[in-house]
């Protein structure tokens, strides 16, 4: 239909009533969040003023979460309309996975006479919440004067939520019967990563003489939370490498 507006001058505009018009913006949310769809995000209108009669199909769900209705967490959604946007019934729920750090639905927009495709992108901010754990500390075996890598077997963090780089071992108490070395140089910047150990570039020397039990003392850290984990368990204090 058309609707006719009338002006002080004798032209006569015919403004179309049906056509969709559609705008989206970007959403930014942190990666495992909720965020509610707004009609400053999405927004479809088509000059009837009756949002409830435009309704969104998605055609493509999101890869890395869900559409859902607020009232009903858990559950997927493959409709809603605009009125639900307006009233804020709507949200994204991001999986917490961090294979990337985008995310988007495809859909269809329709007022039952016409119809309009879209998207909406999510962009996911990657969070750091979890500390890392140690899962190997099991120390070494090595022979008078002898040298030996220590291996991710020996000594070995992880972190769901941080790369290798940013897993550090820093040492408080170095070893006294024997040196560590990084590649082929005496370790000294008090800390090394757990790339490091991957790589095999860790070792330990010993001086020779007589076998003595030693150690060196660390605290491991991703830069970020406070502490590591130990068979489930928050830890604050040292952990201790024997040799």
């Amino acid at each position: 239909c058309f609707r006719i507006i009338w002006l002080r001058c004798p032209s006569i505009f015919l403004c179309s009533i049906g056509d969709i018009v559609l705008l989206t913006r970007p959403v930014t949310l942190t990666e495992g969040d909720r965020v509610t769809l707004t009609t400053a995000v999405l927004l479809a209108t088509d000059g009837t003023g009756k949002p409830e009669r435009l309704l969104y199909a998605v055609s493509v769900p999101p890869v890395h979460g869900q559409i859902e209705y607020i009232n009903y967490p858990g559950l997927p959604i493959s409709s809603f309309s605009q009125l639900d946007v307006a009233a804020q019934k709507v949200c994204y729920v991001h999986d917490n996975s961090r294979e990337a750090g985008t995310d988007s639905f495809s859909f269809t927009v329709s007022n039952g006479l016409k119809a309009k495709d879209g998207s909406l992108e999510f962009l996911t901010k990657r969070t750091d919440r979890v500390p890392p754990t140690l899962l190997n500390n099991k120390g070494l075996q090595i022979t008078e004067g002898g040298t030996m890598v220590i291996s991710p077997n020996h000594l070995q963090l992880t972190d769901p939520d941080s790369p290798l780089e940013k897993l550090h071992y820093k040492i408080i108490e170095y070893p006294q019967y024997g040196q560590l070395y990084l590649g082929d140089r005496v370790l000294q910047d008090n800390q090394f990563t757990q790339v490091d150990v991957n790589n095999l570039l860790l070792s330990y020397r010993h001086y020779g003489g007589l076998a003595k039990l030693d150690r060196f003392s660390f605290v491991a850290t991703d830069d970020v939370n406070k502490g590591f984990m130990v068979d489930g368990q928050l830890k604050e204090d040292l952990a201790t490498f024997v040799i």
